[in-house]
């Protein structure tokens, strides 16, 4: 019997120490009074049927009080990841969009090359090597 009431003093310090819930506090204590009084090992089975039936009914009802914030939460986050799907989903529409502009702007800078190379190409070939010399110079002073 001592060994009984060294646990439930070590269970009654943690749950006195632990718990928020009045309602958990009260089955634990009336729990403890009808151990203390009872000798009898059959009122003792009863008290103990009587107290595991306190405690699945003070938790059935902190679930049932945890299921609304939980769903809530449940709902924010939903809402968060469709705004981020959505966010990213445009990001990569506008990534394609802009993907498209600069492969159209290469092809039109091309071929306005090409035309200028067909249509002055001792002009274009001038420039080149001149490019190339001030490029040679540049390189020339940094170097030394």
């Amino acid at each position: 019997m001592t060994q009984v009431r060294q646990r439930t003093e070590v269970l009654r310090y943690s749950w006195h120490s632990r718990s928020s819930c009045p309602a958990l506090l009260r089955i634990w204590q009336s729990s403890e009074v009808a151990m203390q009084t009872s000798t009898d090992p059959l009122k003792m089975n009863t008290s103990a049927d009587a107290k595991a039936s306190g405690f699945n009914h003070v938790i059935d009802q902190a679930s049932a009080a945890a299921h609304p914030v939980i769903d809530q939460f449940s709902v924010k986050a939903h809402d968060t990841v469709d705004r981020l799907a959505s966010a990213a989903s445009h990001s990569a529409e506008n990534f394609d969009v802009r993907s498209e502009q600069l492969t159209a702007a290469g092809q039109r800078l091309g071929n306005a090359v090409r035309g200028q190379i067909r249509r002055r190409p001792v002009a274009v070939l001038g420039a080149a090597v001149a490019t190339g010399f001030v490029i040679s110079w540049l390189l020339k002073s940094r170097a030394g």
